[in-house]
C-alpha cells in the first residue's frame, strides 16, 4: 500500500508542477509576451510530453507565431495540432486560424479547401460568418484574377 500511496502522491506532485508551468505560460501570452511564451512553451513540450496540456501548448504556440506573423511555424504548429487532436474544442478555430494562415501565404487552393471545410463541418461555429465573408473575398478575387 505505501508505494500505491507514494506513487500517487509523485503523480499528484508532477500534475500540480506541470499545470503550474502551463498557467505561467499562459500568462505571457495573454501580457503579449510571445517570445518568452514560445521559448517556455517549446521547452514545455520536451519536458512534459505526456501532459494532458499538449494539445493545447500546440494551439496557443501556433496562435503565438500567428500573432507574430511567423506564418509558417503557425501554419506547421496548426497542421501538427490539427493531426493529433480531431475532436479538441479548439480543432475548428484552429481551420479557421489556419485558413487565415494559407490566405497570407497565397496558398489559395488550401484556404478555400479549409473555409470549405468550416462551413460544411462546423455549421454552428461562432466564426462562420467570417468564414462566409472571407471564403467569399477569396472566391470574387479569384474571378477577377481569372
Amino acid at each position: 500500500m505505501d508505494v500505491i500511496k507514494e506513487t500517487s502522491f509523485k503523480i499528484r506532485r508532477y500534475d500540480k508542477k506541470v499545470k503550474c508551468v502551463y498557467t505561467q505560460a499562459r500568462s505571457l501570452l495573454i501580457t503579449d509576451q510571445y517570445d518568452q511564451y514560445i521559448k517556455l512553451f517549446k521547452q514545455y513540450l520536451v519536458d512534459y510530453s505526456n501532459s494532458g496540456y499538449i494539445s493545447d501548448v500546440h494551439y496557443w504556440l501556433a496562435k503565438s507565431y500567428l500573432a507574430k506573423e511567423d506564418f509558417h511555424n503557425a501554419r506547421n504548429t496548426f497542421i501538427v495540432f490539427q493531426q493529433q487532436n480531431l475532436l479538441h474544442y479548439k480543432f475548428s478555430n484552429s481551420v479557421f486560424e489556419l485558413a487565415k494562415v494559407y490566405i497570407v501565404l497565397n496558398k489559395k487552393d488550401k484556404e478555400c479547401g479549409l473555409l470549405s471545410t468550416m462551413l460544411l463541418k462546423f455549421t454552428s461555429h461562432k466564426a462562420i460568418n467570417r468564414a462566409k465573408q472571407l471564403l467569399s473575398k477569396i472566391i470574387i478575387k479569384l474571378k477577377i484574377n481569372n
